[in-house]
């Protein structure tokens, strides 16, 4: 039998934990703690035996069409109390929101599971497109196999077994996330020491022996701490600093199933996905005196073609940001607060602080109108005005090249010099757009290393007759150290680098390393307003 528990925060009163609804019913548990309940109409549902052991009362009124059940226990430790909810069916909704401790299933799973023995994983990848992804196996393995990077994704949910001679002490297999999916045979006599050895599981730090990483993002139980990081967000979002603020659905959804979304509130427009743009538009009607609790009692709901109310969520949970506070740094994910390890983020940094800005006079980027807006100029045009500011420059932009039949064309990149300068221009936006640009800049550098590639790159050059800028063709002839990748961003900034989300830093050090492990040169420049 699957029994799923959950952890209550410390600070939430017992009169907080239950929705207020008059459909609630509850029910003593002699011994043990308070099933809440709402009442049932079809079959009865097996756990009513399985687990109370037909010691409720109330089970022939619970049926499996609607039923939903949270059995309430409170367990004192170190003479301090804390409570936990096992639920039962759709018993979770039976629950108020964000009441529960974060990563309290996860921890357990982590100090449980045999590390070889895993069947899913999903995570978030913070370093582009704000994503979770599911990793699933057809067979049980390690971490080694679920194609993680352990220093840009934030670890989610955890699935495998726990060591053969533990299954009957802890359970056959779990699932760890902020609760716990627990295959087990316990049942509500048992409950009380199954909750007490969960807690130790929960606070042991027997992990970090397989999985130390976890902890370069550590959650934040602090609540001061965390009111403080709510008002910066806050403050950022009034004041439309949003480079590193964002909104993404936080969980994993059947989008196949998902017609549209809408904010609550009567009426309103249909969106097929969400966006802080939509949100402040629409939703807060560009205001800009918001408060953190808007965010938290507004919703957004999923629809199906029928209509029909499928997931919400709270706004907060949607939005993803990354905030300075106090010299550290603190990321907003799926509505929880976390801290980047200091040693992880110090290396980080100084990898950031050791990409260069290149000698390249760089001319300033426009501000144009259109549609009756101000906006940056397109980089298509920014790209021929620097190719034509000096002779020695030349426009590689949409200037594509197929490395092998059938594969995807690339571009080179956005200018060439006859000095070697591999430029790659993107406008300054969040780490998704960032990412791009990294990326791009790898995968041209990385493909020029092959005589293919660069022999395509001549006939593309001859074409805009630039011949004498020819490249060796032979491998025994080409320096990839002649040449310099310079990474270019326009941004409203005036400094000689442009500042960049941690994550896109973090993607920003691995480039670098690929890079200059192949032999190039690598800068990182950015490009002024004029």
């Amino acid at each position: 039998m699957k029994t799923t528990i959950k952890l209550i925060k410390a600070d939430v009163p017992a009169d907080q934990i239950v929705k207020d609804d008059r459909k609630i019913h509850s029910e003593q548990v002699e011994g043990v703690g308070t099933f809440y309940y709402k009442i049932s109409r079809t079959a009865t549902p097996d756990w009513v035996s399985r687990f109370f052991l037909d010691r409720l009362a109330c089970g022939q009124k619970l049926k499996a069409a609607s039923a939903a059940g949270v059995l309430i226990v409170t367990r004192e430790y170190d003479g301090a109390q804390r409570t936990f909810a096992v639920t039962f069916g759709s018993g979770r909704y039976i629950l108020r929101d964000d009441i529960t401790e974060p990563r309290f299933g996860l921890r357990i799973a982590l100090n449980s599971i045999q590390y070889d023995s895993l069947r899913s994983v999903d995570y978030n990848k913070m370093d582009g497109v704000p994503s979770i992804v599911r990793n699933q196996v057809s067979r049980l393995t390690g971490i080694e196999d679920f194609n993680i990077d352990t220093q840009v994704n934030l670890l989610k949910s955890i699935t495998g077994t726990p060591p053969d001679e533990r299954q009957e002490e802890i359970g056959s297999s779990m699932t760890g996330s902020d609760s716990l999916a627990l295959n087990s045979s316990v049942t509500v006599n048992g409950i009380l020491a199954k909750l007490d050895q969960l807690y130790r599981l929960y606070q042991s730090e027997a992990y970090k022996q397989h999985f130390a990483w976890v902890d370069n993002i550590e959650a934040i139980g602090d609540h001061a701490l965390i009111g403080r990081l709510d008002q910066r967000l806050i403050e950022h979002i009034n004041a439309r600093q949003t480079e590193n603020v964002w909104m993404a659905i936080p969980t994993i959804v059947d989008w196949a199933g998902i017609q549209y979304f809408k904010f609550s509130g009567r009426g309103g427009a249909e969106y097929v996905d969400i966006s802080l743009d939509a949100v402040l538009q629409d939703k807060f009607e560009d205001r800009n005196d918001l408060r953190a609790v808007e965010f938290k009692t507004e919703r957004v709901k999923s629809y199906d073609d029928n209509g029909t109310l499928l997931k919400e969520w709270s706004l907060y949970r949607c939005l993803y940001a990354e905030i300075r506070d106090g010299g550290s740094l603190y990321l907003l994910n799926d509505g929880s607060w976390y801290k980047i390890e200091e040693n992880f983020y110090a290396e980080v940094e100084r990898a950031y602080n050791s990409v260069t800005a290149a000698a390249i006079d760089f001319v300033g980027w426009w501000l144009v109108d259109r549609n009756g807006k101000e906006r940056f100029e397109l980089e298509s045009d920014y790209n021929e005005r620097l190719a034509n500011s000096n002779e020695d420059f030349c426009d590689m932009d949409c200037e594509y090249i197929r490395p092998v039949p059938g594969q995807s064309k690339i571009e080179f990149c956005d200018v060439f010099t006859k000095a070697g300068q591999i430029i790659h221009v993107k406008r300054k936006g969040g780490s998704e757009l960032l990412g791009h640009l990294l990326n791009q800049g790898r995968v041209s550098g990385e493909l020029l290393l092959t005589e293919d590639f660069r022999r395509k790159l001549n006939e593309q050059l001859t074409e805009n007759h630039y011949e004498d800028w020819h490249l060796p063709e032979s491998n025994n002839d080409f320096r990839a150290g002649q040449y310099s990748i310079v990474f270019a961003v326009m941004s409203k900034e005036d400094a000689d680098r442009p500042s960049m989300p941690f994550f896109s830093k973090v993607i920003l050090r691995d480039t670098v390393k690929t890079l200059r492990g192949f032999g190039y040169q690598v800068y990182l420049n950015n490009i002024r307003k004029e």
